[in-house]
C-alpha cells in the first residue's frame, strides 16, 4: 500500500481549508433568512395583491393562488386561505388596481423584526399604473379590481376605522372620567387641609407673643398652602377640560354618517 506523505506546507494548507469549510459563516453552513410577509398600503388608494409565487423557508418555489385586498393606511400580514402565515425567503406578487395589473414586484428585504415587509407608496402606485397601461392582457388569473370594488372596500374600511376610533374614544372618556373623579376627591381633601393650615398660620400671625421669625414662617406657610391647593385645582380643571374634549369628539364622531 502506498503511503501519501504531506510536507509541512501542505499540512498548513489542508488545515486552513478544513477550518474555512467548518466555519459557521461559510456558504455550506449558512442558512438563508425567511420570515412572515406583510404589506403596508400608503398609496392613498385601495389595492389588490396577488401572489405570483414565493420561495419558502426550505428554498422551494410555491405557486400559491391567493389574493388580498388592502385599503389605504392598512398594514396587512398575508395569510393563506386557512389563516396560516406565509413564511418565505422571497415573495413575488402582482399589483392590481382598477387601471389593470402589473407583475414581478418582489419582496426580499427583511425588517428589524426579521420579516419580509414592504410598503406600496404613491410612487409605487404611479409606476404600477404606467406598467398596467402597457399590459393590456391580464395574465394573473386573479379577479380584476373594479372602481366599484375599490369604492366598496374603501367604504368598509372607513366604517371599520370609525368603529375602532369610537371604541378608542369611549375608552378615553372612561379613563378621563375616572381620573376626574379621583382628582375631585383629592381636591376636597386638599381644601380641608388648606383650611386647617391657614387657620393655624393665622393664629401664629395674630398671636401678640409670636416672634418676628414665627410670623414670617407662618406667612410663608400660607403661601405654600395656597400654592399646593392652586396646583390641585388646576390639575382638576385640566382633567375636566380633557374629559369634555373627549366627549365632544366622541359625540361628533357618532353623529357623523
Amino acid at each position: 500500500m502506498n503511503v501519501i506523505r504531506f510536507s509541512h506546507a501542505h499540512r498548513v494548507v489542508l488545515c486552513a481549508i478544513v477550518l474555512v469549510a467548518a466555519r459557521p459563516g461559510s456558504a455550506s453552513a449558512q442558512t438563508e433568512k425567511s420570515g412572515e410577509v406583510s404589506i403596508e398600503n400608503t398609496s392613498g388608494e385601495t389595492i389588490r395583491i396577488g401572489c405570483e409565487y414565493y420561495i419558502d423557508s426550505l428554498g422551494l418555489k410555491v405557486a400559491l393562488k391567493a389574493h388580498w385586498d388592502i385599503s389605504s393606511g392598512k398594514n396587512t400580514k398575508l395569510l393563506t386561505a386557512d389563516l396560516k402565515n406565509i413564511v418565505a425567503r422571497k415573495f413575488v406578487m402582482y399589483l392590481i388596481t382598477p387601471e389593470g395589473e402589473s407583475q414581478g414586484w418582489t419582496l426580499d428585504k427583511f425588517n428589524a423584526q426579521g420579516n419580509l415587509a414592504a410598503a406600496v407608496s404613491a410612487d409605487t402606485l404611479k409606476k404600477h399604473k404606467e406598467l398596467a397601461g402597457n399590459n393590456l392582457l391580464a395574465t394573473s388569473g386573479y379577479p380584476a379590481l373594479t372602481k366599484e370594488d375599490a369604492a366598496k372596500l374603501n367604504k368598509e374600511a372607513a366604517a371599520a376605522n370609525r368603529n375602532v376610533e369610537i371604541a378608542r374614544l369611549e375608552a378615553d372618556v372612561k379613563d378621563a372620567d375616572e381620573r376626574l373623579t379621583k382628582l375631585k376627591v383629592g381636591e376636597a381633601v386638599a381644601r380641608a387641609t388648606h383650611a386647617a393650615v391657614i387657620a393655624e398660620c393665622n393664629k401664629v400671625i395674630n398671636d401678640p407673643n409670636s416672634t418676628f421669625g414665627q410670623v414670617l414662617a407662618a406667612g410663608l406657610g400660607k403661601e405654600v398652602a395656597d400654592g399646593v391647593l392652586d396646583k390641585v385645582i388646576q390639575e382638576r380643571k385640566s382633567a375636566a377640560t380633557a374629559l369634555d374634549a373627549f366627549r365632544d369628539r366622541l359625540a361628533k364622531l357618532k353623529a357623523s354618517p
